[in-house]
């Protein structure tokens, strides 16, 4: 199994599970090099809410943009020799724009299975994915060459279906995502006609949810023995307060802006212990508005050891209003600045995706656990892990509650 980015030797509660994806943008949207984390990603969205049982960030990431399945096997090396056990394959969109024949992306797709297969990785084929009309038509075909498309769209997909065995697996998302009157994909699930928004990376999520689920099953909160924080579940109250307002768990800060002043960001407790954040920024406000939770320690002596934070939390309400979230995440902090401002990230920066995910944790009875990777710690005369809310509301105002349960920050 795999142990990255757990480096070192350390105690684990978990044997985490690493998985790769490969394919063209659809995959590619999973992360971004600038800040690692998207919020139309289905595996990102996957690990949320198993608990990030599952080790994936943006070395992981094999999807390349406008890849047809034909150039996607002439690079398929990749993630053949990645450390990942197993490998989520999403390809064909670019065949279907390029007017290949099904046959292509059904026997460039087999071989690429076959090759991930054979060095013993366990291989799940998401299918090929319906698209708007509109995105043909963009791309100047006509009627007829439309039908055909959606034609080789299911005849690929029926082929796909065919390759499963013990070691391969096929996520059936088109189901979910097709209008069976036109077979278009249904309205509201895609970014451009094409590419998956929230909405639709949500119901790929819940595909693989189902799959690897069973299998490797979900990741339950639990302290680590190597955990450095005094205060692991906001107990108590008395922390400092900047920017915000009510009460703040012991052996905590908080940070937070907005043209308001500390009226739109609210400490309190929850009946169950937990610190709820109520934020309300109003219309007009900065690209950045903000409101965060850290807990902060002395790393005196911690320097080139590896950390990483984790907080486990609920959505109460997803956020009211036009306004645009940046980042609901978890991070990792030092006195020099963050560890690595492109790597220390985990979220969704979405609201459409955090209302549908708000429904499938009801569903599922679930919470979130975000995780940030671990890095080396730096010469530092402190590291924090901090919760964040970030939003833009120029164009509107964003608001909405979340309850942090429990945390921990991790030094090995």
């Amino acid at each position: 199994m795999l142990k990255v980015p757990f480096k070192g030797s350390r105690p684990n509660i978990y044997e985490p599970v690493g998985i790769a994806i490969f394919g063209d943008s659809q995959t590619a949207q999973n992360t971004a090099a600038a800040n690692r984390f998207e919020g139309n990603g289905w595996l990102v969205q996957l690990n949320m809410v198993t608990g990030q049982r599952y080790i994936f960030n943006h070395s992981l990431n094999f999807g390349v943009s406008g890849n047809s399945s034909a150039q996607a096997l002439a690079r398929v090396s990749e993630v053949v020799n990645c450390s990942a056990q197993e490998v989520i394959v999403l390809l064909g969109a670019n065949d279907r724009a390029g007017k290949l024949p099904a046959q292509t992306t059904i026997d460039n797709v087999t071989a690429i299975v076959a090759a991930i297969t054979a060095v013993g990785k366990k291989v799940t084929i998401i299918s090929h994915l319906p698209r708007r009309d509109a995105s043909f038509v963009a791309a100047g075909f006509t009627a007829s060459e439309i039908v055909t498309a959606k034609d080789n769209t299911e005849i690929v997909n029926a082929a796909l279906k065919q390759l499963a065995s013990p070691v391969v697996r096929y996520a059936d998302a088109y189901s979910l995502w097709v209008d069976p009157v036109d077979r278009q994909a249904k309205v509201g699930l895609t970014l451009d006609d094409l590419h998956q928004n929230a909405a639709g990376a949500n119901l790929i999520m819940r595909t693989l949810y189902d799959i690897f689920t069973p299998i490797y099953g979900v990741r339950e909160f639990r302290l680590d023995p190597n955990n450095r924080f005094v205060n692991t579940n906001f107990a108590g109250s008395g922390g400092s307060l900047s920017g915000c307002t009510g009460s703040l768990a012991a052996n905590h800060l908080s940070l937070g802006s907005a043209p308001t002043g500390t009226a739109g960001r609210v400490f309190s407790k929850t009946s169950r212990g937990g610190q709820r954040m109520d934020f309300d920024f109003p219309a007009g406000g900065s690209a950045t508005d903000n409101f965060r939770c850290i807990q902060r320690l002395t790393s005196s002596g911690e320097t080139g050891k590896y950390a990483y934070y984790e907080v486990e939390l609920d959505i109460l309400n997803a956020g009211i209003g036009s306004g645009i979230w940046r980042t609901l995440s978890a991070e990792l902090q030092t006195s020099v600045g963050s560890l690595s401002i492109g790597n220390d990230r985990a979220g969704t920066s979405d609201p459409m995706g955090l209302d549908l995910m708000l429904e499938f944790m009801r569903a599922k009875g679930r919470t979130l656990l975000l995780r940030t990777p671990a890095m080396a710690i730096p010469a530092a005369t402190y590291v924090e892990g901090r919760f964040n809310i970030e939003a833009n509301t120029t164009g509107g105002p964003l608001a909405g509650s979340i309850e942090l349960l429990n945390e921990q920050l991790v030094i090995y």
